[in-house]
């Protein structure tokens, strides 16, 4: 869901097979053939296991799947909890050598992690929610991890709209552009934890006085730098009056799109601040999930605007969430949980 929502920004189509009457050849090639969708087909069912494996069905599937080339983006998931129907279809896809088609296939096994496990993983990806610990020794990782600890930081998200009877939402200025919900609460947070960082008031005008959102940087008519990007006004998600460092939310949604990539996004955003003066630190905020994903590509980014920095006079930093402390979190502080989390389990 998070590489189809950064390539495309929406969420994407589901189609889910459960059982062999589902399971109709003509219809799933109308579905595919709408491109940019989610198809999960469960064999565990027996009689649409049986279906499947059928020669005739077989044939067909394969020139299904070999077509996908020319698709856009699309995930056909094969979902069983038994071992004999996973090596089974692993050894009938491994026979029709569909990576000549350049389909890419990927053969996933869940592992039995202790409640520790599921425990630190789902924090880390979740900006660091709190957990109950009873939950980690009755569920599987699988639905703690995609199922309640994602709610729970998505209800989190949300509820920070109505704390303070609504005040930090009413202080937060709305997205310019096209831009998700995410987006718009990740600001809220961020101006919740200035505002008691700063200790103001709790007071609508003082907040946006003093923490302003969709702030606007004037910008005269030169060319600001000789990359692809021209800048008139440079509008910053959140500005704290008086310090010279802007805080950018970047949730990647969309930024695929017309083969771009997500770091060309990234770029932007810093670049973007070339000659604003005032300005000397970008502070980019990232989802967990999506810092996480996109760690040796953030690195790379560092690296090459190495020279940008020191041309500029300027310095930018990647963070990630913190919802339980209302804090962030360094990019340094993350890797080194990584690296601590694979060190020990």
């Amino acid at each position: 869901m998070k590489i189809f929502r950064e390539r495309h920004g929406s969420k994407p189509p589901y189609k889910l097979i459960i059982k062999e009457s589902d399971y109709n050849l003509e219809e799933l090639e109308n579905w595919l053939d709408g491109e940019e969708s989610i198809t999960r087909i469960d064999i565990d069912n027996k009689e649409l296991m049986t279906k499947l494996i059928n020669s005739e069905n077989q044939d067909t599937l394969k020139q299904l799947l070999a077509r996908t080339i020319n698709k856009k983006l699309g995930f056909i998931i094969f979902k069983t909890k038994d071992n004999e129907r996973y090596s089974q279809l692993q050894e009938i896809f491994n026979k029709w050598n569909l990576s000549s088609h350049n389909l890419n296939i990927y053969y996933l096994e869940a592992r039995n992690f202790n409640k520790e496990v599921k425990n630190v993983v789902s924090r880390l990806f979740w900006s660091n929610i709190k957990l109950n610990e009873h939950l980690s020794e009755i569920m599987t990782f699988d639905g703690l991890f995609n199922r309640y600890s994602q709610m729970e930081y998505q209800q989190l998200l949300k509820k920070l709209e109505s704390e303070e009877q609504g005040l930090f939402k009413f202080s937060t200025n709305k997205n310019q552009g096209k831009k998700s919900k995410t987006h718009f609460r990740i600001k809220i947070f961020l101006l919740k934890i200035f505002a008691e960082r700063l200790k103001l008031t709790l007071d609508r005008e003082n907040i946006k006085e003093n923490i302003r959102t969709e702030h606007i940087f004037k910008v005269n008519n030169e060319v600001i730098n000789k990359t692809k990007h021209k800048f008139k006004n440079i509008t910053a998600d959140v500005y704290i009056k008086n310090i010279d460092k802007v805080y950018e939310v970047e949730t990647l949604f969309g930024t695929g799109r017309d083969g771009n990539e997500p770091m060309d996004k990234v770029v932007h955003t810093i670049e973007k601040y070339a000659k604003i003066k005032e300005i000397k630190s970008i502070k980019i905020i990232l989802e967990n999930f999506t810092l996480i994903r996109h760690i040796k590509d953030l690195l790379d980014v560092k690296l090459h605007l190495k020279t940008w920095r020191e041309k500029y006079g300027k310095s930018f930093e990647f963070y990630a969430l913190d919802l339980e402390k209302n804090s962030l979190r360094s990019f340094t502080d993350m890797i080194n949980e990584i690296k601590t989390i694979q060190n020990k389990f």
